[in-house]
């Protein structure tokens, strides 16, 4: 296969932004980026891309095309895994969202991190999913922050449905506007199987009605993702757990080790 791209227009370079049209104009965009394109390793692994990338770099749950980014904590679960899960009573659940190259956009000014200009994820829910979250009895345990966001942006999105809402945009710090926090159950009960997009913001003091649990990579300084962690954990359990795997030779960052964090 012979291919033409012709680069049109940069809408926006600092987010790699940009309109492109290619011959044949019928070849869909993601079978070009799987034929001619690299796995997009994050900028902080500073080597080549291999080939066994292709595989490490990627879930084995993954089933949508659309991220520039894995969800790093999920790497660490294999199909053995996820069968002792289920034979031990826990179960799960799949949420998608495809994550931006926002995602990478570090903090720039680390004292005012509100003023941060967060990115904007297409995500979507199904009916299974919903239906479980709304009848568990047990704790919401989320596999990586890209899923923390999508099941707590289900909250807001439910509130305003519940408010006779209809957009399925979720504004960065919706949370900073509500005075009351309805039930989750209740709220998720206005939820429908859903498609939308999603800018929601967690910094200290965002609430996590959902969510009790995070299974999370370590982050680098200066990322809205440790700002989400120290929101979950607070300071003191942040310095806590960093310090711990600091000392004991933890492996940071998407091919790091994962951590399993709880709301107290």
């Amino acid at each position: 296969v012979s291919l033409q791209i012709r680069w049109q227009e940069r809408v926006n370079e600092r987010e790699g932004l940009f309109h492109a049209s290619w011959i044949p104009e019928d070849m869909p965009a993601h079978s070009i980026f799987e034929r001619f394109g690299e796995v997009p390793l994050p900028p902080y692994i500073r080597r080549a891309v291999e080939g066994e990338d292709k595989e490490r770099y990627q879930t084995f749950y993954a089933q949508e095309p659309g991220s520039v980014a894995a969800p790093t904590a999920g790497l660490h679960f294999t199909p053995a895994v996820w069968e002792r899960l289920h034979r031990k009573g826990i179960q799960t659940y799949p949420v998608t969202l495809h994550v931006g190259v926002g995602t990478f956009l570090p903090l720039q000014n680390p004292d005012a991190p509100e003023l941060h200009p967060m990115h904007a994820e297409p995500f979507s829910i199904q009916a299974d999913t919903l239906r479980a979250l709304r009848n568990t009895s047990g704790p919401v345990v989320c596999v990586g922050t890209t899923t923390l966001r999508v099941v707590e942006s289900l909250y807001w999105l439910g509130c305003s449905f519940s408010e006779g809402g209809a957009a399925t945009e979720i504004p960065p710090l919706i949370w900073r506007e509500r005075r009351s926090l309805p039930p989750w159950r209740e709220v998720l009960e206005a939820v429908p199987p859903v498609s939308g997009s999603t800018q929601l913001y967690i910094l200290p003091g965002y609430p996590f009605p959902i969510t009790q649990g995070l299974i999370t990579n370590f982050h680098q300084p200066g990322s809205t993702l440790l700002g989400l962690v120290e929101g979950f954990i607070g300071r003191e359990g942040i310095q806590e757990v960093y310090s711990y795997a600091l000392s004991h030779g933890f492996r940071f960052l998407s091919y790091g080790d994962a951590s399993l964090l709880w709301r107290t």
